[in-house]
């Protein structure tokens, strides 16, 4: 899916790119143009945060965002235990 997103933005991304705006956009492009529910989303965005570990402990940077553990992508998505509803 990310491969995707890139195409469709017409980016190239990096870890270091990951951050709060980022994600905002990941989803909405989730949600609107692949038409995923929660469950879904919550899966490309679990994958996303395991890449980024991998990267980092490969000794790649990743945005200090991306590195919060308050504002790590599974927080990002989640808020109080509960899915964001889908917009």
């Amino acid at each position: 899916m990310l491969k995707a997103f890139q195409e469709y933005k017409n980016i190239q991304l990096k870890f270091t790119d990951i951050n709060l705006a980022f994600h905002k956009e990941f989803i909405e492009y989730l949600r609107k143009l692949k038409k995923l529910g929660s469950s879904s989303v919550w899966e490309a965005i679990k994958n996303l945060k395991a890449l980024g570990r991998v990267d980092k402990l490969e000794g790649h940077r990743v945005h200090e965002e991306f590195e919060n553990r308050e504002s790590s992508p599974k927080n990002f998505l989640f808020k109080s235990g509960k899915c964001l509803p889908e917009q």
